[in-house]
């Protein structure tokens, strides 16, 4: 069963002792007030007399805390001495007639044992002995309002908290600024924040006022030396509050306490499950910490550390971001970023450069007012393709400021927002080598075809009749191969040819696929090697077709290639044709072929004339392209 109401609590009080006389005895009116304050439910009480004896309600009960029951029928500044040089005043008023109304009044109520300030609404009335007569009693309705209070002045001071931060750019200087400002709301004497690396807590940076000294930045205090509840709490992120340092066993550390303070409040910051920082607050002298301080406390450092960690990452965007800028100026390609419209929004001075605008001129601009009328189709399917985060590099043309035309080759990629950016590089130069190398190619080629056609008339002049028809067909065989190979070098910008072309070329006039097997991985070769291996293949495929396997209509050719690390093995196998018989000394085309493919691939050519079909093979160096 709970306690039992004030009405059954007034019907038992001896009230023979209570200078207000037991209820039952008043006049009407002040029965009549009674019973009307004892059916509300706002708190309210009455006083009677010369003495105030108090009697209320069930509401009033619990703003009287552990002061119920026994306030009943006492003295009303007995039971509230800490109000009563601003209460007295208002009675005695009250008493004389004259009613009144307080909004927020603010008083010091000691409760649990605590004195705390507290807000009230009040409303204090004359209840007359009788209709017109002299006030009797005096009924005060009251309302609480110290939440609604303290509510709205930690938001005052955290708005004006939040005013202070903001401009500040420094993490030492927000947290010294809200040091400060806690400090002096709270009227407190000292306060700091630091960090806990390694298990123990350094001091970062403090404020002080009066007697207690300012926290020592660089000063650690090992975690391990707290009391270990205390230290579990802070672990866990719970606010330790410790309203009298010399008494609690708490702030003992190895027998010493932790702080030269008389109370002190730590809020940790825990994140991630690891404690982090922390911030306290010191009182010189013992003090009881109300739970509305406290809750200023942590909401002051919530917003401490919240500015801190926004300046810290400002900092960071900044020194970002002036690297960036850095980097973007440097740049020696020309860098366009553009909006979703084409226009552009930023360039760097290589861009300027390029193109002879100033930065004001370029950002009046947009793609199109700059590129080729004949590349304008193409901007479509260029910022299309960057869009949907496919490679968009193009070779366009580009027009300057002073009308010339420069030849750019641009990479773009797309951005968040819609829009692009382009790093464009100047090729005007290149553009032009290459041409004029494409042109040296064309006519070296074309002077080489010119000295092969001149020795093939000088062979045919030089072996005219009947009789040199035989070596005259050979000579000539033999020239054209070396064209043939020379116009895969001249496709390959004379750096490589590779050799499955050429083992293609050679077996193509003998039939290709159908007589030859050929394997091998893609490999380049480079010039010399490759007009050596051609001649080789040409003379062994003639070989094959007059006295090997292509002679015969089942024989075929097997000519393959493998690489193993950075070995090359060759081999050309012939089969179907008919038995073979090495020659009585070696011919010309023997020569030809062992002394060529030695020379060129640093090697020791092998050829087995089997009678089951010639067999050419070599191990070799991997050749390489030059230029690799």
């Amino acid at each position: 069963m709970g306690e039992p109401g004030l009405r059954a609590l007034i019907v038992a009080h001896d009230w023979m002792a209570s200078p207000a006389g037991a209820p039952s005895t008043w006049p009407e009116t002040l029965r009549v007030t009674l019973e009307v304050m004892l059916a509300t439910r706002f708190p309210a009480f009455l006083v009677r007399g010369p003495q105030l004896a108090l009697v209320y309600n069930d509401a009033y009960a619990e703003i009287l805390a552990d002061k119920h029951p026994a306030a009943l029928g006492r003295p009303f500044f007995a039971v509230w001495p800490e109000v009563e040089a601003e209460v007295r005043p208002v009675i005695d008023a009250a008493m004389a007639g004259q009613a009144a109304f307080f909004t927020d009044l603010p008083v010091q109520l000691r409760r649990q044992g605590v004195l705390a300030p507290a807000y009230f609404t009040f409303s204090y009335s004359p209840v007359p002995e009788r209709p017109g007569g002299d006030s009797a009693a005096v009924l005060c309705i009251c309302h609480e309002t110290t939440a609604a209070v303290e509510a709205k002045r930690q938001t005052d001071i955290l708005l004006a908290l939040d005013g202070r931060l903001r401009p500040l750019r420094d993490p030492q200087a927000v947290a010294e600024a809200a040091l400060q400002m806690l400090g002096e709301q709270l009227a407190t004497h000292s306060a700091g924040y630091g960090d806990f690396e390694a298990g123990a807590f350094m001091v970062a940076g403090g404020w002080s006022v009066g007697a207690l000294a300012k926290p020592t930045i660089g000063a650690a205090h090992r975690l391990q030396d707290l009391d270990p509840g205390l230290a579990a709490d802070l672990a866990q992120g719970q606010t330790v509050a410790i309203g009298d340092v010399a008494a609690d066993a708490r702030s003992r550390r190895g027998g010493a306490p932790i702080s030269e303070a008389g109370a002190l409040v730590t809020v940790p910051l825990v994140k991630d499950g690891v404690l982090t920082a922390a911030l306290f607050v010191q009182h010189q002298q013992a003090r009881a910490w109300t739970p509305a301080e406290v809750r200023l406390i942590e909401a002051v450092a919530d917003r401490a550390w919240a500015a801190i960690e926004r300046v810290r990452a400002e900092t960071a965007l900044a020194h970002r971001e002036a690297r960036f800028r850095e980097f973007f100026e440097a740049a020696g390609d020309a860098i366009f970023v553009e909006d979703a419209n084409g226009r552009y929004v930023e360039v760097n001075a290589a861009a300027c450069r390029l193109l002879g605008y100033s930065r004001a001129e370029l950002l009046s601009l947009s793609v199109r007012d700059v590129i080729a009328e004949r590349d304008a189709p193409r901007v479509v399917r260029w910022r299309g393709a960057a869009e949907r985060d496919q490679p968009a590099l193009s070779a366009w043309r580009l027009r300057r400021k002073d009308g010339d035309w420069v030849d750019v080759e641009i990479s773009a990629r797309r951005l968040a927002g819609g829009g692009g950016e382009a790093v464009v590089r100047d090729v005007t130069e290149r553009a032009a080598q290459d041409a004029r190398r494409d042109l040296m190619l064309n006519e070296l080629n074309h002077r080489v075809k010119n000295a092969l056609a001149t020795v093939q008339a000088i062979a045919a002049q030089t072996l005219r009749g009947d009789e040199f028809a035989g070596p005259r067909a050979v000579f000539v065989d033999r020239l054209v191969a070396l064209a043939r190979a020379n116009d895969l070098l001249v496709t390959g910008d004379w750096r490589a040819a590779e050799l499955g072309q050429i083992a293609s070329q050679v077996a193509e006039p003998y039939g290709g696929a159908p007589r030859f097997d050929i394997e091998g991985p893609p490999m380049d070769l480079p010039p010399q090697a490759a007009m050596a291996m051609a001649l080789a293949l040409h003379e062994l495929a003639t070989n094959a077709a007059k006295y090997g396997a292509l002679s015969a209509p089942a024989g075929r050719v097997r000519l393959s290639w493998r690489l193993e690390g950075d070995r090359f093995a060759f081999a050309w196998i012939e089969q179907g044709g008919p038995p073979v018989v090495g020659p009585g000394r070696p011919g010309f085309g023997s020569r030809l072929i062992r002394s060529g493919l030695s020379a060129a691939f640093g090697a020791d050519v092998r050829m087995d004339f089997a009678s089951s079909g010639l067999e050419v093979r070599f191990e070799a160096p991997q050749p390489s392209p030059q230029g690799s």
